[in-house]
């Protein structure tokens, strides 16, 4: 099943967080069924009698016989389909789009008479939608009769009618129609009084763990998009059993202007699931809340997930307070070189007199050896050898490594 490019800035953040996997890429903008209805030759149901994959960047092939057309005109019994192996945008190889066996739902348009064969799905493999078994045609057989009754155009005569065709198929709880919901929902201009009168279901879709999590990542998300400011209850009753859309959740609500609040979200660092931890770092950054520094200062040098601590480095940094540095200067005596490195790059970021300060009591009075002679390096690379400032840390220091290493260059 093709999914919809649904990955716009909060679910981005979200799989940046590792949270959100879906079982496929988002692979193309996916037209509404009713365009591609429209679009389509016929639409048929079929069963794939083979595939031929030559396996050395020649064309796939694919044989299916034509059990019955839904709508459209008829077509051969058996017909032959042809897609390339390699996704020619990054060279990658693509996996088929149907397999030996597979009952599907594809969507025919006309091609050109050649060796390929008469026909190609609408929209490549967007074009075919694969049955996990002979039930699901029931309702997808529905959606396209009232696809095929919308018609293509988009207009505000119709939009009630396409409100209504789109609560039928989150109804449904089918992903593909599903996906075309939220196809039709990128069309619309405002999708507040949906999200007020159909919150439930809504809210159904959004907690099905048996739905791809990508999938119900992306109904969030285009109700964001749009601004639908209803969804915030239902996005507040959330809890993060279901980590990547709980994620997801965390972002929407501070981009719709209600995000977490600090005690909330404080309660969240204690759960086990790190990218649930990890959003709530980044949901206490924006809360604009003073004691908030403090308290992601503590995951930095805490927290048993590296990915979490370095979270927690780059959020101090996004704080731009000064109360962060010692926490970050704290992270110097890591044996993890990459969170040194970071609590480094967080110090110079937030910059200032007060970094200097905060490097200079690093190099004097860190914890342990490792940790003053990183800050003292950090020192003199960024003021430099010859500054006057590290010409009298180095008369003060009692670490002769210290010294050594804040000394001028010899000439």
């Amino acid at each position: 099943m093709a999914t919809v490019a649904v990955a716009g800035v909060l679910i981005a953040l979200a799989a940046a967080t590792g949270g959100l996997a879906s079982e496929e890429p988002p692979i193309g903008r996916l037209q509404p069924l009713r365009v591609m209805t429209a679009k389509a030759h016929a639409v048929v149901l079929v069963k794939t009698g083979g595939v031929k994959d030559p396996g050395d960047g020649g064309a796939r092939v694919y044989t299916i016989d034509v059990r019955r057309t839904i709508t459209g005109a008829a077509t051969a019994k058996k017909i032959r389909l042809v897609d390339s192996p390699i996704d020619f945008r990054d060279g990658r190889r693509t996996e088929p789009y149907l397999h030996k066996g597979d009952t599907a739902v594809v969507f025919l348009a006309r091609r050109r008479t050649g060796a390929a064969g008469p026909y190609t799905p609408v929209d490549g493999r967007d074009g075919v939608v694969v049955l996990a078994d002979h039930g699901d045609l029931a309702p997808i057989e529905a959606a396209i009769g009232n696809a095929e009754q919308l018609g293509a155009e988009a207009t505000p005569g119709n939009t009630l009618a396409r409100l209504e065709h789109v609560r039928i198929e989150l109804a449904s709880g089918e992903p593909r129609l599903i996906l075309d919901a939220i196809a039709e929902f990128e069309q619309l201009d405002t999708l507040s009084a949906f999200a007020l009168h159909e919150s439930k279901l809504i809210e159904r879709i959004v907690r099905d763990h048996h739905l791809d999590p990508g999938l119900r990542a992306g109904l969030i998300e285009v109700f964001v998009r749009k601004r639908a400011k209803p969804l915030l209850p239902t996005l507040e009753r959330l809890r993060p059993d279901d980590a990547g859309v709980f994620v997801v959740a965390l972002y929407a609500r501070a981009a719709l202007g209600r995000p977490a609040d600090t005690h909330e979200l404080q309660g969240y660092l204690r759960s086990s699931d790190p990218d649930v931890r990890i959003a709530s770092v980044r949901g206490l950054t924006l809360t604009g809340d003073p004691d908030a520094v403090d308290l992601i200062g503590q995951v930095s040098i805490k927290d048993d997930s590296d990915s979490v601590r370095l979270t927690a480095i780059a959020s101090l940094a996004a704080t731009r307070s000064q109360t962060a540095l010692p926490w970050l200067t704290r992270s110097f005596a890591s044996d993890q070189k990459e969170l040194r490195h970071a609590a480094a790059a967080a110090v110079l970021d937030i910059g200032g007199r007060a970094a200097d300060r905060a490097l200079r009591e690093a190099a004097l009075n860190g914890p342990s050896l490792q940790s003053r002679t990183f800050a003292a390096a950090v020192l003199v690379s960024h003021l430099g050898p010859g500054d006057p400032e590290v010409a009298e840390l180095r008369n003060m220091t009692r670490d002769a490594q210290v010294r050594s290493i804040l000394a001028p260059p010899r000439h």
